[in-house]
């Protein structure tokens, strides 16, 4: 029975109770009995909170399970929390991300940036590795990840820096990209930001010089 359908038979009762007197102690069972229905869940979440502020982490996850198994995403969050740091059980990755993904499924905001940011710090550590192999379009993607702020601070200065040595690369829309990204800058911030670029390129080039004049 849905909880719609518990309070239509609720205000039922409700409306008989004058006629038929007995119905008086039916309702008052059915209103505790609608009273745990309701304000169980975010009761017993309340309750596994003040267990965790205490540091009683394993009386939290008792609390919390049974209330996540019904469906409570804020229930599977908390949990996430304790196998992710480790608190009153073991430290678990794989069951940590099965909680995670359980309440993003129950519709926690907070569940789904929190998967989205870990996307996107796997594409940005891959994008890393392809870049120090020269591969332009990887530059473009870790240039876009800090001039977004996916997953990472929002930082201008970096995001310029990729674009331009994706320009060095290639690629072929990394220079409209970069006079882009100096639109809002200021001037002092679009200096310092092309004197990274110099740097960069004297380190690259004497890198490149160091490689290439070493003997085999």
């Amino acid at each position: 029975m849905s909880v719609i359908s518990r309070f239509s038979f609720f205000r039922r009762i409700c409306s008989s109770t004058a006629k038929y007197p007995f119905l008086g102690i039916i309702r008052g069972v059915v209103q505790v009995a609608m009273a745990l229905v309701i304000l169980t869940p975010p009761a017993q979440a309340d309750r596994g909170m003040r267990a965790l502020k205490r540091g009683d982490y394993q009386t939290a996850l008792n609390i919390w399970i049974p209330v996540a198994e019904q469906g409570s995403a804020r229930a599977q969050y908390n949990i996430w929390v304790l196998y992710e740091k480790g608190l009153g059980v073991r430290r678990e990755k794989t069951q940590a991300t099965e909680w995670l993904e359980r309440a993003a499924r129950s519709g926690s905001v907070i569940a789904r940036d929190r998967i989205s940011a870990r996307e996107a710090e796997v594409v940005l550590k891959t994008a890393k590795e392809r870049a120090r192999l020269g591969n332009a379009e990887a530059m473009m993607v870790i240039a876009n990840i800090y001039a977004d702020g996916v997953s990472v601070t929002r930082n201008l200065d970096e995001a310029h820096l990729w674009y331009s040595r994706a320009m060095r690369a290639g690629h072929p829309v990394a220079a409209n990209a970069l006079l882009r990204i100096e639109d809002p800058m200021t001037r002092g911030e679009i200096s310092k930001a092309r004197k990274a670029i110099k740097k960069d390129v004297g380190i690259l080039e004497q890198v490149a010089y160091q490689t290439h004049s070493t003997p085999n």
